[in-house]
């Protein structure tokens, strides 16, 4: 799974939130004692986390609540 796919899924998905979908402001790969754990993203107003040992990606706001998960098999096949 290509992190230009996750970074899309989740650009795509800002809408069901009530954002617009737009580039992210910044992102980071989450990595923890040398492994690759996924990326997080950062937009105004709502952070996405795409974790891959559990292939979802979690939606928060400002405040860390958490908005709504999507499970990366739900959408379209990778690129």
């Amino acid at each position: 799974m290509s992190d230009d796919h996750i970074r899309q899924q989740v650009i795509e998905t800002l809408p069901e939130f009530g954002f617009v979908s737009s580039g992210p402001n910044w992102e980071t790969r989450l990595i923890s004692d040398g492994r690759y754990h996924g990326r997080r993203f950062e937009f105004d107003g709502v952070r996405a986390y795409w974790l891959r040992s559990r292939r979802t990606i979690e939606f928060y706001n400002q405040d860390w609540v958490l908005l709504g998960e999507r499970k990366v098999e739900q959408f379209a096949s990778v690129a």
